[in-house]
């Protein structure tokens, strides 16, 4: 093997790796912000379950509170 097919598979290793890291890097997107909108809308149900007086806890309390 000379130099000029070792320099051949170095180009192509680094193109390769290039290509399929910009496909990981995307799906990883994808992944990021489907858990960010699935956490927000979770912290906004949560909000307005608060306000509501819906809470769990906030219920348990009460309860303790009429005893």
């Amino acid at each position: 093997m000379d130099i000029q097919q070792l320099k051949l598979y170095i180009i192509n290793a680094s193109t390769l790796s290039v290509t399929t890291f910009t496909r990981i890097e995307m799906g990883l997107k994808m992944i990021l912000i489907l858990v960010t909108i699935g956490y927000t809308v979770s912290k906004w149900i949560g909000l307005k379950n608060k306000k509501d007086g819906k809470d769990k806890s906030s219920m348990q309390d009460s309860g303790k509170k009429e005893v």
